[in-house]
């Protein structure tokens, strides 16, 4: 069962252990049908997408809390074309109910219609290894507890007297928000720094944010 955001008590670790056949079968299957140098997205019929409001448009939506936001992250990322990479993702390794927790986070996920092949076999080579849980932890590495639009992380640096904010990821790395002189939004971990620039797409339970690559050590 997949984890909830209010039961990451513990970071969990991997024991390799003999592939199932299901594994195997699954393993097929991605090969054959789902990864492949130009990504993952398979020939099926695709979800119909969702219009969506524009980062103007979406400043205009009622905040207060009798008001909810229109869309739930799911909406945004399976809506915005930017997202297409990481929603074959979400849809090949079974990861969406992850996106549907009822619990207020913010996601920074890479932007980009395609992954390259070594993500693609990083990706298939960690559900082997982990299930679906295994692609969930990546997703955990790159999100944080609560609402952090643009105004609350520069209220945060503010309160700091500083241009950097240092806070513990789902997956309980710490993680660095920066920006420079020239209003340039940076986030990090472990020394992989990622330039955030799509902001602030509002949800019913978080924020999404878009960045330029991953968080973590693909192929490494």
């Amino acid at each position: 069962m997949i984890r909830g955001i209010d039961q990451i008590a513990q970071k969990r670790k991997y024991i390799p252990s003999k592939p199932t056949k299901l594994a195997v079968v699954i393993t097929l299957i991605l090969v054959f049908t789902g990864c492949n140098y130009s990504g993952f997205r398979k020939d099926e019929p695709q979800q119909e997408r969702i219009s969506l409001p524009t980062v103007a448009e979406a400043e205009i939506i009622p905040t207060d809390k009798s008001s909810a936001f229109l869309h739930s992250v799911q909406d945004i990322i399976l809506g915005n074309p930017e997202f297409d990479a990481v929603e074959d993702i979400l849809k090949t390794y079974g990861v969406l109910p992850y996106l549907r927790q009822p619990k207020a986070f913010t996601l920074f996920i890479p932007r980009g219609s395609r992954f390259d092949r070594e993500t693609c076999e990083y990706f298939n080579a960690l559900f082997l290894e982990a299930g679906t849980q295994g692609i969930v932890d990546v997703f955990y590495a790159h999100a944080i507890d609560g609402r952090y639009d643009t105004a609350e992380i520069m209220s945060e640096m503010g309160s700091m007297s500083s241009n950097t904010f240092n806070i513990l990821s789902l997956d309980e790395e710490m993680l660095t928000l920066s920006v420079d002189l020239d209003g340039v939004y940076t986030i990090s971990n472990k020394g992989v720094e990622a330039r955030i620039s799509i902001f602030d797409q509002m949800a019913t339970n978080g924020i999404v944010h878009g960045i330029d690559h991953w968080l973590v050590p693909i192929g490494k």
